[in-house]
C-alpha cells in the first residue's frame, strides 16, 4: 500500500494510519499556555492596577476571579459564533494555577510578547451535568482562552487512577 504524502509549510509528512481521538471531558491539564486579555473596561471591576491601553494580559497580581470569568466568556463567545446560542453555566469550579510563560508571536512581521499561564482543572459531577459536560468537551476541541489559531490554549485529559 502507498502512503499518502502531505505537505505542510516546507516540510513533507507521509500518512502512515489514521485514528479518531475522542477525549471525554474530566480534569485537565494544559498543554499550551492559556492566554487571556483583560479588557480595559473591565479593570475597575477586577480591580487592575496594572494599566495599558485597550488590555492587559492576565497575570497572578490580578485576581484569580477575573480570569475563570474571562475564560467562562470565551467559551460562550466562541460556542455562540457556532451554535448561535449558549445556556451560560458556571464551568470551572476548580482550579491550580502552574506558571505565568512569556511566549514571543510574530503576527504580520511584527513580533509580540504574550503572557500566559498553566493551569490544572478539576470537575465533580460532570457525567451527571449535561450542559456543562457539553461545554468543557466544546472547550476542549476548540481550545481554551485566546489565540489558539498560533496554538495557545490546548488541553489534555489527566488519567486519575
Amino acid at each position: 500500500m502507498e502512503k499518502e504524502k502531505i505537505n505542510i509549510g516546507e516540510m513533507s509528512f507521509y500518512i502512515d494510519g489514521v485514528k479518531k481521538f475522542d477525549p471525554r471531558p474530566g480534569n485537565l491539564r494544559t498543554a499550551t499556555p492559556i492566554i487571556i486579555r483583560i479588557p480595559e473596561k473591565n479593570y475597575e471591576k477586577y480591580d487592575v492596577k496594572i494599566r495599558k491601553r485597550r488590555y492587559v494580559y492576565w497575570r497572578p497580581e490580578i485576581s484569580f476571579e477575573a480570569f475563570v470569568k474571562q475564560l467562562e466568556e470565551n467559551v460562550f463567545k466562541k460556542h455562540r459564533e457556532f451554535y448561535g446560542e449558549v445556556n451560560e453555566v458556571p464551568l470551572f469550579e476548580g482550579y491550580r494555577f502552574l506558571k505565568t510563560t512569556v511566549n514571543h508571536l510574530v503576527i504580520d512581521g511584527v513580533e509580540h510578547k504574550v503572557i500566559g499561564s498553566l493551569w490544572e482543572f478539576w470537575f465533580t459531577g460532570l457525567k451527571k451535568d449535561r450542559e456543562r459536560y457539553r461545554l468543557i468537551k466544546f472547550a476542549m476541541d476548540c481550545g481554551l482562552g485566546e489565540r489558539n489559531t498560533y496554538g495557545f490554549g490546548f488541553v489534555n485529559p489527566i488519567r486519575v487512577s
